[in-house]
């Protein structure tokens, strides 16, 4: 039989032809990748520039510059390029701070990292309010180019920027072009006046406009004074810093910005208002963890009238509101005067031997403050009040003391802190002691807090040891240069003793001192409670003679 093969020439023959086809097809695929690469990377670059030039141009039509641009760029502003670039060109840009707060922008091009970038950044003094910035696969190569040309045929001045960008050849320059007017946006030579609020809104506003330097410009605004105040008002560089609803000033050669600052009449923010502006009001912040604003010394102004009666402002509390379900910064106020002379508690003579026991939760007193002191249908005539052991009421209260209907609305239903203290302890001590535990009461009406009257005083020994008091006489540490201190009074407080559960404390001879709950010798009711958030000041400066007024 006559078979046939291939030769060992034929088929070397044969893989060559294979290896050049092969070797021709790589090289033609190499290329076309190439070529698809440098065109992706050409894109990219031109997309990178169109980018920046978008964002620089929109900010240079929307706010102006104010000076020709630069070459010199503060580079110790991380907030820029990071710290580690290097071979940085920067073009800054200054807008007119009149239409831009954070007024310098920068046209930057560096390598960090091995790797190129391309960005546009708008800031000042470290805070960057926009940027754009994005990597490109070119070099940062010659130094940027600015020229500026003005035109006095035509009152149009021109601005060039260049970045130079070249690869391969290619050139792929950021080029901005700008065209404006030569000198200031308004060539009659006027400036403006412009007129912003802030807090609240205003009923009129006079004097908004424009102005030439020289001229006298008259303001004149109004508001609704029942439901804001006047916090201030401030102009651009000092020019008109002023607390009146009318002033002039002399029109500067730039434009003016007036603003005008407006309060809400919410009592929270007015005494944080009067905190601030003025110092002899008695307001001032305590050592706790709450930072609550309190009235302190021997006569602040803190008068208020609550119930046609006069009361006053213990301060600014952080407090639970029962009802709106949250933790507000609520007003605390204690009625001037007492309510009379009852016991925190009392119980039969075989319980705790009718001394009552502390236990604010069922106390008679707190049944009493919160029953019958609130009961609108009681408007005169008098009941007897628990005032002595064995649950002895022979006290008399009279009706007419009652809080009206209308002041009852005012009043926000608290999560009173029960926590007990112990005897020989300082304000700051005490006020944490009060706050702990887990035992609250949901109510309305309540009393002062020990740590209420030893923050009320400024002496510094009053804060360290509240029980430093003295046996008949008034030299106890607490009575002194403190709003709360009554020598008349022996005064109930809301305590209990952490030591026996049996004891009270009140505030006697200067300073805090223990008690039992049905002991019944003078000791007085001055009625605690928390203003509702929504309560506003209305009127009055706060001194004895012209109270604060709510609405």
């Amino acid at each position: 039989m006559n078979k046939k093969g291939f030769t060992l020439v034929e088929i070397i023959v044969s893989i060559s032809l294979v290896s050049v086809v092969m070797i021709f097809l790589f090289q033609i695929i190499t290329t076309i990748k190439n070529i698809y690469d440098k065109q992706n990377n050409k894109n990219d670059i031109k997309i990178t520039v169109a980018v920046i030039t978008r964002e620089v141009e929109r900010d240079l039509s929307s706010f102006g510059l104010a000076d020709v641009p630069t070459k010199t760029c503060d580079m110790t502003n991380n907030s820029i390029v990071p710290s580690t670039a290097k071979n940085v060109k920067c073009i800054k840009l200054i807008y007119d701070e009149n239409n831009v707060k954070n007024n310098e922008g920068y046209i930057v091009y560096y390598e960090n990292n091995g790797k190129y970038f391309l960005g546009y950044k708008r800031g000042k003094d470290k805070i960057i309010e926009t940027q754009t910035v994005r990597e490109i696969n070119v070099a940062p190569k010659e130094d940027v180019i600015i020229s500026t040309v003005n035109s006095e045929d035509n009152g149009l001045s021109s601005l060039k920027m260049v970045v130079p960008i070249s690869k391969d050849n290619q050139k792929y320059d950021l080029v901005i072009n700008s065209v404006d007017s030569k000198d200031d946006p308004t060539p009659d030579n006027t400036r403006k006046v412009v007129i912003n609020t802030s807090g609240g809104e205003l009923l009129t506003k006079e004097g908004e406009g424009t102005y030439k330097p020289g001229d006298i410009v008259t303001i004149k605004f109004s508001y609704d004074t029942n439901e804001y105040i006047l916090n201030n008002v401030t102009c651009s560089d000092s020019i008109c810093d002023t607390h009146f609803e009318e002033f002039s000033f002399t029109m500067p050669d730039k434009n003016v910005d007036i603003t005008i600052s407006l309060i809400k009449r919410n009592i929270v923010n007015y005494l944080n208002y009067i905190h601030t502006s003025q110092a002899t009001s008695g307001l001032d912040i305590d050592d706790t963890a709450d930072y609550n604003l309190r009235y302190m010394g021997a006569k602040p102004k803190n008068y208020i009238l609550f119930n046609n009666e006069t009361w006053r402002i213990i301060g600014v509390f952080n407090a639970y509101d029962v009802d709106t379900k949250q933790n507000e910064k609520l007003v605390k106020i204690i009625r001037n005067t007492s309510l009379g002379e009852y016991v925190w508690d009392t119980s039969a003579s075989n319980d705790n031997s009718g001394w009552g026991k502390s236990d604010w939760t069922q106390a008679d007193l707190k049944n009493e403050l919160n029953i019958d002191y609130l009961d609108t249908s009681k408007t005169s005539g008098t009941t007897t009040w628990y005032n002595g052991y064995s649950n002895l009421k022979t006290a008399d209260y009279d009706y007419s003391n009652n809080i009206k209907s209308n002041y009852i609305d005012k009043i926000a239903t608290i999560q009173w802190n029960l926590g007990t203290i112990n005897y020989g302890i300082g304000a700051l001590n005490s006020y944490n002691k009060e706050r702990s535990g887990s035992l609250t009461w949901n109510g309305k009406i309540a009393l002062m807090y020990p740590s209420d009257y030893s923050y009320a005083s400024t002496n510094i020994s009053c804060r360290e040891d509240m029980f430093n008091k003295s046996e008949g006489n008034e030299t106890g540490v607490c009575a002194s240069e403190n709003w709360l201190h009554n020598s008349q009074l022996t005064q109930l407080t809301l305590a209990t003793g952490s030591n026996d559960n049996s004891t009270i404390f009140t505030i006697s001879n200067g300073g805090v001192d223990q008690s039992l709950p049905g002991y019944n010798f003078n000791i007085s009711v001055r009625p605690v409670l928390y203003l509702k958030s929504s309560v506003k000041i209305t009127g009055g400066t706060g001194t004895a003679t012209d109270p604060y007024t709510i609405d």
